[in-house]
């Protein structure tokens, strides 16, 4: 083992004191955050999309079946590649909530509105 690799004393690190090993991983993690946030980008433009067809048809913003459709799909999907599936319906549960809340504002935006300063 080199001193790189030898543990910090009292387990004490930083960004600045971590060993340069750990970079890599952080790249792409980093990475990956970057491929992330791109994708939830493209999500909530697909999003508004959806929004826009729904007034037309007066389609309400949210359904409640479709909602628990998602997170259930992606739970079950997690926990088929042996992920934890209480963290992606954790997150999809943030992310459906978040979506909801924009088509919402896009189909009616005034009652929207008036429902957040209630």
């Amino acid at each position: 083992m080199t001193d790189a690799e030898k543990k910090p004393e009292n387990n004490c690190v930083t960004l600045a004191t971590a060993p340069a090993w750990l970079q890599d991983y952080r790249a792409q993690i980093d990475a990956l955050d970057d491929q992330i946030v791109a994708l939830l980008h493209k999500r909530h433009g697909v999003i508004r999309a959806v929004a826009a067809r729904k007034k037309e048809a007066g389609i309400p913003a949210i359904l409640p079946d479709r909602v628990a459709q998602v997170i259930d799909r992606n739970a079950e999907n997690a926990a088929n590649i042996g992920m934890d599936d209480g963290l992606v319906r954790r997150l999809y549960t943030d992310i459906v909530a978040t979506s909801c809340a924009l088509e919402q504002a896009l189909i009616a935006p005034i009652l929207f509105k008036k429902r957040d300063r209630a």
